[in-house]
C-alpha cells in the first residue's frame, strides 16, 4: 500500500490491525484520511471500537466469577455436549 488514499478494503484490514497492535505513522496517516471522507469506512471504525469494549468489559466480568460458579456452568456445558 504505497499511495496516499488507501480503498476501504485496505482501510478495514488497517482498522483490524490497529486494535491489535501498532500501525505505522504513514499506515497511520493513511488510514486517518481515509476515514476522514468515508462514512462507511467510519462507521466499521466505530463498530471495532464498540466490540473492543464489550468485550472489556465480558473480560472483566469472566474475571470476577466465583471459580464455584464458573464450575458449575462447566459442568452444565459438559453435561449439554453429551
Amino acid at each position: 500500500m504505497s499511495r496516499l488514499f488507501p480503498t476501504c478494503k485496505e482501510t478495514s484490514r488497517l482498522l483490524t490491525r490497529a486494535t491489535d497492535g501498532r500501525l505505522s505513522w504513514w499506515e497511520r496517516l493513511q488510514m486517518r484520511l481515509h476515514l476522514s471522507v468515508c462514512r462507511n469506512c467510519s462507521i466499521f471504525e466505530r463498530q471495532l471500537q464498540q466490540m473492543a469494549q464489550w468485550l472489556g468489559w465480558w473480560k472483566r466480568k469472566e474475571n470476577g466469577l466465583p471459580e464455584e460458579a464458573r464450575r458449575r456452568i462447566q459442568k452444565t456445558l459438559e453435561d449439554r455436549e453429551k
